[in-house]
């Protein structure tokens, strides 16, 4: 079984000699007796902690410091004016952004009666950040046992992804009231470009720890990656922010397994979009709504065949279209004013939920028991809908 430990490298290896170390200030103690060596992209980093904080937290951790004999020292003085001093340093296998996220969840000192489980909540990030940080913890805490942060990471991940249509619809209208877009539908788009570039940290996750909570989320995630185009798929997602400004963390990249039916459901998609009749409404899984009125039909295609037109950028699954509809009821201008009547409008929503709703539910049957079905060639996305 991975434990996650590694015998250390020897400190004389040319690879090791080669690497850049880096250290964290807040996770640097002049105290810690215990050092963890990992690795981001081409650098080392290095913690210096407490051996009492993960021993209290962590049943591993506890086991594995108890059988661990203190023969390696670090090289590095905890503080230089004390120069080094013998320090059992432990070589760990996962990645050093995720012991990063990690070690300062568990440090964090926040107010209200159980201060570590506020570190999501005090976080003042950008949504993929937070999904970055939160798929991260996630997949250590439940490796190192430590379930309260394990519930904490898993509940903010909850908050982006879903498993219902209903609170899919809640979180994004959610976290789009919060964005600095005057625009709610634009607010919407932002939010959901955001879920897509950030899927990858989350899918990557649920591949590496399998557990229930994480696999339920993978579906919605999967989805939202599909919408990015080839390209980006292909590019991966930057990680985190500049911690320092010669350290590189990287980019994060779909298994090929993943990228491969990410790629097909987008073809999908395409496809499903160019069958749209010119005179019916793209309501989600190509659904027809025809515009009854005929003095609005003919302005909402000249509407539709402009390149600004959200509906001409918006996934399957995007409740936005309703908000749009309503904008273009309240809007002043000339073109747009009374574009769609009030019959038409009941029918074009009605008709969208009932779309989203097959979307919703075929995807999440299709991905049931993801990963275990990727590799199988019966499921395709081109036929299972």
């Amino acid at each position: 079984m991975n434990t996650g430990f590694e015998e250390p490298e020897d400190p004389t290896s040319s690879s090791l000699q080669q690497m850049k170390r880096y250290y964290f200030p807040d996770l640097w103690f002049s105290d810690g007796d215990v050092v963890l060596s990992s690795r981001i992209a081409e650098h080392e980093v290095l913690f210096c902690v407490h051996r009492e904080l993960l021993c209290t937290h962590s049943a591993v951790w506890r086991l594995h410091l108890d059988n661990l004999r203190h023969s390696e020292s670090c090289t590095e003085p905890c503080r230089e004016e004390e120069g080094p001093k013998s320090i059992c340093v432990v070589a760990l296998s996962e990645e050093g952004d995720q012991w990063l996220y990690f070690l300062r969840a568990l440090y964090y000192r926040g107010s209200g009666s159980l201060p570590q489980r506020r570190f999501f909540h005090d976080m003042k990030a950008m949504p993929n950040h937070r999904i970055e940080v939160a798929s991260s913890v996630a997949v250590l805490a439940h490796k190192y046992e430590v379930q309260w942060l394990y519930n904490q990471a898993i509940r903010i991940l909850g908050g982006y992804y879903t498993h219902s249509l209903e609170e899919l619809d809640a979180n994004v209208r959610w976290h789009a009231c919060r964005s600095p877009s005057e625009s709610l539908v634009e607010s919407i788009r932002l939010v959901q470009h955001a879920l897509s570039e950030a899927a990858v940290f989350l899918i990557n996750a649920a591949r590496e720890a399998k557990t229930p909570e994480l696999l339920r989320l993978v579906p919605h995630a999967l989805y939202a990656a599909s919408l990015l185009d080839t390209k980006s798929l292909g590019m991966g997602t930057m990680r985190g922010r500049p911690l320092r400004r010669a350290m590189f963390l990287g980019r994060e990249y779909l298994h090929p397994e993943d990228r491969r039916l990410c790629a097909l459901a987008r073809l999908w998609r395409l496809c499903r979009k160019e069958g749209t009749p010119p005179e019916s409404l793209n309501a989600g899984a190509g659904a027809e709504v025809t515009i009854a009125c005929c003095e609005a039909q003919g302005r909402l295609q000249q509407l539709m065949a402009s390149q600004d037109c959200v509906l001409t950028r918006m996934d399957p699954l995007a409740r936005s279209v309703e908000h749009w509809i309503d904008e273009l009821r309240r809007s002043d201008s000339d073109v747009e004013k009374g574009i769609i009547c009030e019959a038409c409008m009941a029918r074009i929503k009605s008709h969208h939920n009932e779309a989203r709703k097959k979307v919703w539910d075929d995807w999440q049957r299709l991905f049931k028991d993801w990963p275990a079905q990727v590799t199988s060639p019966r499921y395709t996305l081109s036929g299972a809908f």
